[in-house]
């Protein structure tokens, strides 16, 4: 027998499903193929992968580089794809003279940019030579970014804000305009001649805006343009430029929906309702969304369509001003859901407001939870509320629709009155508020706290927002207080979220820095309850033991093996162990 050789041994031969694998191939090559899929992919991705996609196919590319410049793109980065740049003396200057087949190559990009940022320190360092040969370039009538929708500039002297001109077109939707403010007069004019159809409108000043003084005739500039814009949807100005003319002409948009006068905003999200068994408003049919100062508000700003509103009061505000316009709010906004107030200007008050009362007082709250629909409410103050256990104990029961409460969590001192809230404070609103979420305002937690009422069971699971003053002396009886209190999943926060915050999204810092002791103390209290949970949890779901004096013994006590004492003295016990 001879034995066969390796070359003519058959081989095992796997073979694939051509019909599957051919399946496959035709699904990916049907996916790239269909231009709505392949953009709506482009739009999910980063700069960086975006950029690789722009270098592939013609399929892939086109996409790619919509997306890529549909982005925010500095303007300077513009002038690097006409010609580079490169700095000489001082300036940015075209490495040579552009071309007209540089300009079609700039074209290619130009009509993909659809937002774009410029700043007026850019084209300053920009060399005037440079500068003058982009411009020239331009063939005569032809805009120079035709899908041009939303463009940001900051100027920096009357010739970069200026320079805003030729970029406004009438496609466009959104502008952001940021300058001082004696550069600002004609912006409005050519905004509203060149680009009525604006949904987004956005103007700032670099200056601090307490500390100037606006002319007449540029709030009737923009009083004029206003008109012209008939299809603005958000608006986002100085509180000054909100005057009773301005807010009557502003009341007719029917499309407008949001409106920041101030530099803070509600932080609340809230559930929209359905429209349409309801009557809409005459005057300001759309807005839900607003933000201003207590004067502007007054000037005729409160609407029933509001479901959020931030309004921003100074120190000097009174108690009466206040009042009434907590009145007005509860009279006119039945719909609101979200509501703030803050005394920013508080820190730059002289010594006399400063140790004044807070206008913030029991019947001022009371008016505010009077709204049916309130769900989130914050009252913020750098002096403590001229509120006391009593008060809080009154208020609890109206506050039962409420997930969130915050009264003055920026206190930083005492006031003239007497009585602080106490940690008594808590039980009412543990008892009366099942939906609550969040709670806090300014106490002192110094106090030993009292024996919860016969019969509470601990069902309350709110986070306690915690003052970043609040006094604390003894943190092993606040936690044990705490731990009685409140359900197993119930937590503390020493630096709670606000109901408001910056208007560029960012959260508002503490106007005054948190006492370090209280700090740590309160976060000894927060390590208390978190190390406890699961033993907690599992005590709730033992049946409670009856002494032979008839007293009541919490569960946790009893699983622990400890003697008849007190709630609080077991607690504490169980704390050193």
């Amino acid at each position: 027998m001879t034995p066969t050789s390796s070359s003519s041994r058959t081989r095992p031969v796997i073979r694939l499903k051509k019909s599957g694998s051919s399946e496959a191939l035709n699904s990916v090559s049907k996916f790239w193929s269909i231009p709505e899929l392949v953009a709506r992919v482009m739009a999910f991705l980063p700069k960086a992968p975006l950029y690789r996609c722009s270098l592939v196919a013609k399929c892939v590319s086109c996409h790619a580089l919509d997306s890529l410049y549909a982005r925010q793109v500095r303007l300077i980065n513009w002038f690097n794809i006409l010609v580079p740049l490169s700095k000489s003396k001082g300036y940015m200057n075209f490495t040579r003279a552009p071309t007209l087949d540089d300009w079609d190559h700039f074209q290619s990009y130009a009509i993909r940019a659809k937002s774009i940022e410029a700043h007026g320190s850019d084209i300053s360092n920009l060399s005037y030579a440079s500068f003058l040969s982009f411009f020239t370039m331009i063939p005569p009538g032809q805009v120079l970014f035709p899908r041009l929708q939303s463009l940001k500039w900051v100027g920096d002297s009357a010739v970069t804000t200026r320079l805003m001109n030729m970029f406004i077109h009438p496609d466009l939707t959104e502008l952001n305009v940021s300058a001082p403010l004696s550069f600002m007069s004609g912006v409005f004019g050519v905004a509203a001649r060149f680009s009525p159809s604006l949904r987004r409108l956005t103007f700032s000043l670099v200056e601090d805006e307490a500390q100037i003084q606006i002319p007449s005739s540029l709030q009737d500039e923009f009083a004029t343009a206003a008109q012209s814009f008939e299809h603005l949807e958000f608006l986002h100005v100085p509180p000054f430029f909100v005057t009773h003319d301005i807010a009557q002409v502003l009341s007719k948009k029917n499309r407008l929906s949001v409106i920041w006068a101030c530099n803070l905003r509600s932080g609340c999200t809230v559930d929209e309702e359905d429209d349409t068994d309801l009557s809409l408003p005459t005057e300001f049919p759309l807005l839900n969304d607003l933000s201003s100062d207590i004067r502007s508000f007054m000037n005729g700003l409160a609407t029933p369509s509001l479901l959020t509103l931030h309004v921003d009061a100074s120190s000097s505000t009174t108690a009466e001003d206040l009042a009434h316009c907590a009145r007005l709010i509860a009279e006119k906004c039945r719909r609101l859901q979200a509501l703030s107030f803050s005394f920013s200007n508080s820190a730059d008050v002289d010594e006399e407001s400063e140790e004044s009362d807070s206008p913030v007082t029991l019947q001022l709250l009371k008016d505010l939870v009077s709204i049916p629909s309130l769900l989130c409410l914050e009252v913020d103050d750098l002096r403590p509320p001229n509120i006391n256990d009593e008060d809080l104990a009154e208020l609890a029961p109206l506050c039962a629709s409420l997930t969130v409460l915050n009264i003055c969590l920026s206190a930083a001192k005492p006031g003239s009155h007497v009585n602080s809230p106490t940690l008594k404070s808590l039980i009412p609103f543990a008892q009366h508020c099942p939906k609550l979420q969040n709670i806090g305002y300014y106490m002192d937690a110094s106090l030993t706290p009292p024996k919860l009422p016969d019969g509470y069971s601990p069902l309350s699971s709110f986070v306690l927002d915690i003052c970043g003053q609040t006094k604390i002396r003894d943190p092993i009886v606040v936690a044990a207080f705490l731990m009685e209190l409140l359900a197993p999943d119930a937590d503390i926060q020493v630096d709670p979220l606000r109901c408001y915050e910056n208007t560029d999204g960012t959260g508002t810092e503490a106007l005054i820095q948190p006492n370090s002791v209280c700090r740590t103390q309160w976060n000894e209290v927060h390590r208390m309850l978190r190390g406890f949970k699961s033993i907690r949890e599992k005590y709730l779901q033992r049946p409670r033991v009856l002494l032979t004096d008839k007293t009541e013994l919490r569960p946790p006590v009893a699983l622990l093996g400890f003697e008849a004492v007190t709630i609080n003295e077991s607690w504490q016990a169980a704390l050193h162990r």
